[in-house]
């Protein structure tokens, strides 16, 4: 557990001036100038500052700016101290700074940094911190990284991909996976509200059979003349498909058809290839999945 101790906290408060890479440069300058005992001290706080990310680092400075303008009216606050509570991970992190480092930290980086993203300026960076972007599905930058991915192993010499090449290309497919994944909903989202993406129709998906009234429908069967191991897999009734090679097709739906529901299948986008109709009107053949 990367709990920082109060020694730790006081020695990162000297040092830290608002990001996380000037507080390791700073105490890395001063190690040369320490006693053994504090050059000691201050390479195991170092080793937990390390274990932050960058994103880490800096969402918990915004989240203690937050607070200090909350409440800063009711309080004279001289020194702000944050925690990262991670228990998924078995972490837990502390640290300093002052108020003038941390109201300099927001002028001078944040507020510059979300002006441009306000703007629609600056450079786009896609990476970790993507993940619960809501723009993810349709950001150009994320969607180059993934084309750069692709295209890096379409180069790959060989017919078959070596052991090593595959050992390279797995920790790039979860990534691959998940945006493919925002991007086909993002895509079926908008299709359901009236976009059009050439190439593509919106179709009723794959639904199941199933019976409304498993009692009711086994007695049914029970009074045409089928036995109750015949119809029965404990502790329910045997699947629609099974009953039908026992009954016959046409004969289950005599028998137990009024039991029998196939909800409308969830709409999916597909290729203009795909032999099931396309809805006339989307919005009001889905008007569940569009809510």
């Amino acid at each position: 557990m990367n709990r920082f101790t109060i020694e730790e906290t006081n020695l990162l408060s000297i040092y830290h001036e608002g990001s996380k890479a000037q507080l390791t440069e700073n105490i890395n300058a001063a190690l040369p100038y320490m006693d053994a005992d504090m050059r000691e001290l201050a390479k195991r706080a170092l080793s937990k500052v390390d274990a932050l990310t960058e994103e880490e680092f800096a969402e918990l400075t915004i989240y203690a700016a937050g607070v200090m303008a909350l409440y800063d009216c009711l309080y004279d606050f001289e020194k702000v101290k944050l925690h990262i509570v991670q228990p998924r991970r078995d972490h837990i992190s502390t640290w300093e700074l002052t108020t003038e480092e941390l109201a300099d930290w927001m002028e001078n980086v944040v507020k510059p940094a979300a002006k441009e993203a306000w703007n629609g300026d600056g450079e786009q960076q896609a990476g970790d911190w993507c993940k619960f972007c809501k723009a993810k599905a349709q950001c150009a930058a994320h969607a180059a990284k993934m084309k750069a991915i692709n295209e890096r192993y379409q180069r790959m010499c060989g017919m078959i991909l070596t052991d090593q090449q595959i050992a390279e290309l797995l920790p790039e497919l979860p990534g691959l996976i998940d945006w493919a994944k925002e991007v086909q909903e993002f895509a079926l989202d908008q299709a359901l509200k009236g976009t059009h993406y050439e190439g593509y129709k919106v179709v009723e998906g794959t639904s199941r059979r199933k019976i409304t009234d498993e009692s009711k429908a086994s007695e049914a069967l029970q009074n045409a003349g089928f036995g109750f191991n015949q119809i029965m897999t404990k502790p329910k009734l045997q699947t629609i498909t099974a009953l039908e090679k026992l009954v016959g097709k046409n004969e289950l739906v005599e028998i137990i058809g009024e039991y029998i529901e196939k909800p409308q299948g969830k709409p999916a986008l597909v290729p203009v290839s795909d032999k099931r109709p396309e809805f006339g009107s989307v919005a009001n053949d889905f008007k569940d999945g569009i809510d």
